[in-house]
């Protein structure tokens, strides 16, 4: 069941992809990205449900992986969640952090 949840969560998220694209949509840049109240319910749904994980161990690769998924998926994004990346990475303990350190590299290189 979560399974299907995180796939249909993407495929949601594929979705507002298309529709904030469009050419009226008139959102860019990181300042407004931060702003848009609307945005904040993606992190917040992506780490909800890593959150429902069977093992507390697994909550941040799954995040991590979420985070991921959501970049792919709407690639305007990225800003928003290298920024999120960065700060998981600078404030978590070492050993719930290293998962985030690849997702940064793979932000930071788009």
């Amino acid at each position: 069941m979560r399974g299907y949840l995180k796939e249909q969560f993407v495929g949601v998220t594929g979705l507002l992809a298309e529709l904030d694209s469009s050419p009226s949509s008139g959102h860019s840049g990181i300042e407004n990205l931060t702003q848009r109240a609307d945005l904040g319910a993606l992190t917040d749904t992506a780490l909800a449900l890593a959150v429902t994980s069977s093992l507390p161990e697994n909550v941040h690769p799954e995040f991590a992986t979420l985070i991921d998924q959501l970049a792919s998926a709407w690639p305007s994004l990225v800003p928003l969640f290298k920024l999120s990346a960065l700060r998981l990475c600078e404030e978590l303990p070492v050993s719930q952090s290293k998962h985030y350190g690849p997702l940064l590299i793979r932000l930071r290189a788009e």
